[in-house]
């Protein structure tokens, strides 16, 4: 789930190497943007020859001192959105629709799990906007279910029965 952020450092390092002007750098990495150095932080990454391979055999985390994901899939709710959500992947790439693909990626935030966590109670007391994990839970995946019915709409104009 923290893919961009891994890109975003990778191409701040790279660039770095390319004796790109601090000054140049220290802005790109305050704005986000990498459009004076070529694009995205994607696209500079495709002019960039590979240096070799990184071995990531397990998922690992910026939270809890363990590095591990269960701040968002720890426990079964949590699972359950993910799984439902990411069931929808292939629909939503057929609807060939930018704002329901727009949609998409924002429903892949990692917020929305770590609203769910129930484990961590002082982490989610500080910034969470719903009652409880079990509430933000409820609303997300009525959520899903809106979403499911605008994909499977756009993709029945489209002439694509597939059923999610």
């Amino acid at each position: 789930m923290c893919f961009g952020l891994v890109t975003y450092n990778i191409a701040f390092f790279h660039l770095n190497k390319s004796k790109i002007p601090a000054e140049d750098m220290v802005e790109s990495s305050k704005s986000g943007d990498f459009a004076q150095h070529g694009g995205t932080a994607k696209e500079v990454l495709r002019t960039l020859p590979s240096k070799g391979k990184i071995k990531v055999p397990k998922t690992v985390s910026w939270d809890s001192t363990d590095k591990n994901p269960s701040a968002w899939l720890g426990n079964e709710m949590q699972h359950e959105a993910f799984d439902t959500l990411y069931a929808m992947e292939d629909s939503v790439k057929d609807t060939g629709d930018t704002l329901l693909q727009k949609d998409w990626e924002r429903l892949k935030s990692a917020d929305h799990f770590l609203y769910m966590n129930h484990q961590d109670e002082a982490i989610n007391s500080l910034f969470n906007p719903y009652e409880s994990p079990y509430d933000a839970f409820l609303i997300y995946m009525n959520v899903l279910s809106d979403f499911e019915l605008k994909v499977q709409e756009r993709n029945e104009t489209r002439g694509i029965n597939k059923k999610l």
